[in-house]
């Protein structure tokens, strides 16, 4: 059992709540049962009921990592220089108690995320296993010599594969972003491919490939030409998702190509390395 601590800076709220708010990965249902055990602590003291703390409150919980997914997380890919595992659903790619921090800590202290999935969108990541190679990995995503295909549900029927070329803007206060046909004022360019892989219950599936990469790129510029990612609860459409009975957006990175024509990983030309979805 690990021990975890946390310093509550904040109005009143709920344990459970704090714990989901910096543990999102450690469903409700595990913290209950945690109550049961009295395997969580208020400064210093168990408790069995979900009380409220307050600001300057200690919280501290003892759980199995063994229990969730990622603890035997193994590598689709590794070599000398890169490492390339799977990273689940509700986890953050970076910062506090995320699969960056989980990676460095079982695997290897001295990795370095090379780019980053949303929280609650699983898929293949890249670690590199020193600094030159991870500035080497970032030159070949801005050249194109990483490609990164998804594999996403979207509403409706889309009848042939294409492209979309956009402009994004960025609001970190609302947590949003948002797609312009033209060009505005600090807007970057949003380009992705999209491939039809077939129907499904009146919805399509895609292979996209991410050509630039910017923040939620897929599920708002997809959202924006009218099919919004299945489960998507941010861009997407409350009576699809409904339907569906989604409860989490139905898009995983799920391959990577290299084209690699020069540099220290050259040897990784016309690799490809893709996880194996049996459903979706």
């Amino acid at each position: 059992m690990i021990p975890k601590i946390i310093k509550y800076s904040g109005e009143q709220k709920k344990v459970l709540k704090i714990i989901s708010d910096e543990y999102p990965f450690i469903g409700y249902s595990y913290l209950r049962k945690l109550l049961r055990l009295s395997d969580i602590r208020l400064n210093g003291k168990k408790i069995k009921t979900d009380i409220d703390a307050q600001n300057g409150d200690i919280i501290e919980f003892f759980y199995n990592e063994k229990n969730f997914p990622f603890y035997n997380s193994k590598a689709l890919y590794e070599d000398e220089n890169v490492i390339v595992c799977y990273k689940p659903k509700k986890i953050s790619s970076q910062g506090k108690n995320s699969f960056e921090e989980f990676m460095k800590e079982k695997v290897n202290s001295d990795l370095i995320l090379c780019h980053r999935l949303d929280t609650n969108t699983d898929g293949l990541l890249i670690f590199a296993k020193n600094e030159n190679i991870f500035e080497e990995v970032k030159k070949l995503f801005k050249s194109g010599g990483i490609e990164k295909h998804y594999l996403a549900l979207v509403k409706g029927i889309i009848k042939d594969s294409g492209m979309y070329s956009d402009f994004i803007i960025k609001d970190s206060q609302k947590g949003k972003v948002f797609v312009y046909k033209e060009k505005k004022p600090g807007s970057k360019e949003a380009k992705l491919f999209y491939q039809i892989l077939g129907i499904k219950d009146g919805n399509t599936l895609t292979d996209i490939n991410l050509i630039t990469g910017r923040t939620h790129q897929i599920r708002a510029q997809m959202a924006f030409h009218g099919h919004p990612v299945i489960g998507d609860w941010k861009y997407g459409e409350y009576s699809a998702n409904k339907n569906v009975g989604a409860k989490c957006q139905m898009l995983t990175a799920y391959k990577i190509i290299f084209n690699v024509k020069s540099g220290p990983l050259k040897y990784l030309d016309k690799k490809i390395i893709e996880l194996e979805i049996s459903e979706f």
